[in-house]
Formats: structure tokens, C-alpha cells, sequence
């Protein structure tokens, strides 16, 4: 019997650090209910040759289960997503070949 490991480890992840999400397709009037990502702020460092300064630049990510989305779905630029009570665009979608996508964020409330 083949065991479903995203089912056992995605949802103890979206149990432990998942929040809930109001998701909005763009151009779609009509939201997904029901949601939870795994929101994240990371910092990244960008090198840049000695005679100009080092800087950072911040991303916002919201990891979420391709499965509990609509069969088919695509994720798009300027779909929007309320969490934490800021609005957010996709900016870009990266799924990462194992049932989960990263979903790239800006902010725009």
C-alpha cells in the first residue's frame, strides 16, 4: 500500500506554521475559501563588486499545497492574497516538484 507522504507532512506543516488565507484569482471576482499557507520574510544579501556597497533586499513568500487548490489552477501575477490583514499581489509562482508552490509576494495594502 503506497503511503501518501505530502498528506502526512504537508498537513502537519500547514498544522503547526500555516495561517489562514483569503485568496482572490485575478480578474475572478469569487474567492477560494477555506486556505492555509506558510507565510515567510526572508532577508537576501546581494554581492556587489568592492567598489559598490553590499545590500539586502527583502521577499515575501506564502508556501501553499497545490492540492488544496482547484485541480488545474494556475497560480498568476496580480492574483491577491489577505493574510495577517495586508493584501498582497503574486508576483511570481514557483512550484517545487513536490506537491507544494512558493508563491512570490508584494505588497499592496
Amino acid at each position: 500500500m503506497p503511503i501518501d507522504i505530502d498528506a502526512l507532512t504537508g498537513a502537519a506543516l500547514l498544522g503547526a506554521f500555516g495561517e489562514p488565507i483569503t485568496y482572490q484569482p485575478a480578474g475572478q471576482a469569487g474567492l477560494l475559501p477555506g486556505l492555509r499557507g506558510i507565510f515567510d520574510r526572508t532577508q537576501l544579501q546581494v554581492l556587489m563588486p568592492e567598489e559598490i556597497a553590499a545590500s539586502s533586499v527583502a521577499k515575501t513568500w506564502l508556501g501553499v499545497r497545490l492540492r488544496d487548490f482547484p485541480r488545474d489552477f494556475q497560480h498568476c501575477p496580480k492574483d491577491r492574497i489577505l493574510i495577517r490583514g495586508t493584501t498582497f499581489d503574486v508576483i511570481d509562482a514557483l512550484p517545487d516538484g513536490q506537491g507544494w508552490v512558493y508563491l512570490e509576494l508584494g505588497r499592496i495594502g
